[in-house]
């Protein structure tokens, strides 16, 4: 009784061992997947997971990237004291995915393993998949393997699988619906600022230009990527308030003072056009006042100096006409002396 007991007892440690284990690795999971809404930076850290809870050679994940139904394989990590040579086979997705229908989880041994393989490993051992599901929809597959001899897969380390890829699976659907999100950004930004071409001939081909001097500048400053994409968006629609001018300022020849006193609405048009429109309003300042000056002569609030916003000197640099070209080719210092020469007294 004494030896079934103490057996018992070992049993019971190691089952709280392994629950343990679990909570420990979901939250440290957990806590990876939500610094990032980056796809490759999910991905990276699901299969970094699951390779070292698992203590598998190799972990790969295959998706649905475009929504084709064709699972690929995204990204894979193959574990650090894995035998030479291991290598990801080609998994037979059709065979993997049926039996995953049926049980949740495929866990399987040498020589079945070898059978949800096209091209097996060399001395696959053992073998699991879990699928990535959200929102009712199958994203695509955890897939892990050994071919070490002696290792099997066992029912612990199933649950494990399936608690990792359910977590992954949210992770990865969140990453997906926040690039869709936006890709839409991007496109109605290109829609506003095709509209505003087709209006106005001078503006056709002058927001392209003014985006890309101002994202050079921004990157040769060390600006971090939202600053820079933010840059980007806003050189883009930085025009968008000529729209609410009602003049003809295309014609040839200097505009009269009326028109030019309209013309110099646009920054306040712009600001009023963007304002009902929530995701758009990180770019109003950079565009309300890309017509300051750092002498404070510009307008629309004659800002001057530090209080005029970088997004909105970095615009008011792109659209310098003399000191474009020098950014195009790489010469900083002296477009900056254009500039300065431009806004002199």
């Amino acid at each position: 009784m004494h030896i079934v007991h103490r057996g018992i007892e070992k049993q019971r440690l190691i089952s709280e061992n392994i629950r343990l284990k679990e909570i420990i690795s979901l939250h440290e999971l957990s806590e990876q997947l939500q610094t990032s809404l980056s796809l490759s930076e999910v991905v990276d850290s699901a299969l970094k997971a699951t390779v070292a809870n698992l203590a598998c050679d190799f972990v790969g994940l295959y998706l649905d990237e475009d929504g084709a139904g064709e699972l690929k394989l995204v990204g894979h990590v193959i574990h650090d004291d894995a035998p030479p040579g291991v290598d990801e086979g080609r998994l037979d997705l059709e065979a993997a995915l049926s039996a995953i229908e049926e049980r949740k989880v495929v866990l399987a041994q040498a020589p079945v393993a070898d059978e949800f393989f096209v091209i097996a490993p060399r001395d696959l051992s053992t073998f699991m998949c879990v699928p990535l599901v959200a929102r009712q929809r199958t994203l695509g597959l955890l897939a892990a393997h050994s071919c070490t001899a002696g290792v099997r897969f066992i029912e612990g380390q199933r649950k494990l699988l399936e608690m990792l890829g359910s977590r992954s699976a949210a992770a990865i659907d969140n990453a997906v619906l926040y690039h869709n999100l936006q890709q839409t950004f991007r496109q109605t930004i290109q829609g506003l600022a095709r509209a505003l071409e087709a209006m106005d001939k001078y503006t056709a081909g002058h927001s392209d230009r003014v985006t890309v001097y101002a994202r050079i500048t921004a990157e040769a400053m060390g600006e971090n990527l939202v600053k820079v994409e933010l840059i980007t968006q806003a050189g883009m629609l930085h025009d968008i308030g000529k729209l609410g001018c009602h003049a003809n300022l295309n014609k040839p020849g200097k505009l009269t003072e009326e028109e030019y006193e309209i013309f110099k609405l646009h920054p306040t048009f712009g600001k009023e056009i963007l304002e009902p429109i929530a995701f758009l309003q990180p770019l109003i300042p950079g565009i309300h006042s890309h017509h300051e000056r750092w002498d404070g002569r510009g307008y629309p609030l004659g800002l001057r100096g530090e209080e005029i916003p970088l997004v909105s000197a970095l615009l008011r640099w792109g659209d310098n006409d003399t000191a474009a070209p020098l950014l195009e080719a790489g010469d900083l210092d002296a477009a900056k002396a254009a500039l300065r020469d431009l806004e002199a007294p």
